[in-house]
């Protein structure tokens, strides 16, 4: 890792996290920026939060981002049900109300985090902006 990626990575992990309970179980998230677009950000597979590290500060001053962790990634608890895609989409809707963010959303979604972007978007076209 490159020295600037380093110091980077450094900001993104001193970045507070806040907790959604979904079920009986924390999803971790970080809330930066402010106002509208809603961008949220789908890590791919084993990807928390951190991995956005080079994305989140350009793109902060756009709106208000929410990146999470997924159950059983980062800092989120374990799951005690299989992670399918519904429940992974359920369980990302529960996060948003929670921390009072309104649809429409911007999804945005990296290798399996893209996947869970368009079952939401297809299950619930009407909370997507784009």
């Amino acid at each position: 890792m490159k020295a600037r990626d380093g110091q980077g990575y450094g900001r993104s992990r001193a970045l507070p996290r806040s907790f959604a309970v979904v079920g009986d179980r924390r999803l971790a998230y970080v809330r930066v920026g402010e106002g509208r677009p809603v961008i949220v950000l789908l890590g791919g597979a084993g990807m928390d939060v951190d991995s956005w590290f080079k994305v989140l500060p350009g793109i902060a001053p756009l709106g208000t981002v929410i990146a999470l962790d997924r159950l059983g990634v980062g800092r989120s608890d374990p799951p005690t049900e299989p992670q399918t895609g519904e429940v992974i989409v359920a369980g990302v809707r529960s996060l948003l109300a929670q921390a009072g963010v309104a649809p429409p959303y911007v999804l945005v979604g990296h290798s399996l985090g893209g996947l869970h972007a368009e079952l939401f978007a297809r299950r619930h076209p009407d909370e997507v902006a784009g």
